[in-house]
């Protein structure tokens, strides 16, 4: 789920994180119960040498404030990551602004906003096209090294348009999520072509392993 230089400080959090047992319901007829919070995830290069696996949802309750406030920015950043992945909106909603209000974020935290931009929390797109359309470069990286995922994240934020949005916004090329793409992720689509990168899918995945208690 993050870098492996991230593991001391990851299991700090962990440490912290209320323990509940997680319930997932895939597919939603049928829930079962799973043996770590991870689940339906996707593996994005972030760094040659750096492989983050974001997940579907996580099931913990968050921190007490007095808890929360005894962790390094650094680990502050992982908590808000992992619960920027929440099962309730709410929560993700309020974990993704906060990251995003961090000045300087670093690389490893990429993932966690992108796979945001193509679920059904609609609120949350405009967050991060206005934290970021001054700032495009942030992700030029990420894009060249993960360009199919972008391709499919596309086409998701265009089917949650056509369900949520369309009545409010008709014309697609209006909606903020297109934009999104159009003027960050999909804008250095050309120069990745040229490079011949392909989509790191198919790697062995780098994780930390959490043991559950």
């Amino acid at each position: 789920m993050f870098p492996l230089d991230l593991e001391k400080k990851v299991k700090n959090v962990f440490r912290v994180i209320k323990k509940k047992t997680p319930w997932f319901h895939y597919p939603p007829d049928k829930p079962y119960r799973a043996n770590s919070i991870f689940t339906n995830g996707w593996n994005y290069l972030v760094k040659e040498s750096s492989v983050i696996l974001t997940i579907g949802n996580v099931y913990y309750d968050e921190i007490d404030e007095d808890i929360f406030e005894k962790l390094t920015i650094e680990e502050k950043q992982i908590y808000h990551c992992i619960y920027s992945l929440h099962y309730n909106g709410y929560i993700r909603e309020k974990h993704i602004t906060k990251i995003l209000n961090y000045e300087n974020l670093p690389s490893w935290t990429i993932p966690f906003i992108f796979v945001q931009t193509q679920r059904y929390i609609t609120e949350i797109i405009p967050l991060i096209y206005e934290r970021f359309k001054n700032d495009k470069c942030f992700f030029k990286e990420f894009v060249a090294n993960n360009f199919e995922h972008i391709k499919r994240g596309n086409d998701r934020m265009i089917s949650y348009w056509n369900l949520h949005c369309r009545a409010d916004t008709k014309n697609i090329k209006d909606y903020v999520g297109y934009k999104l793409y159009k003027e960050i992720f999909l804008a250095y689509k050309n120069k990745k072509r040229r490079k011949g990168i392909k989509s790191p899918t198919n790697r062995p995945l780098e994780t930390v392993e959490i043991k559950r208690h």
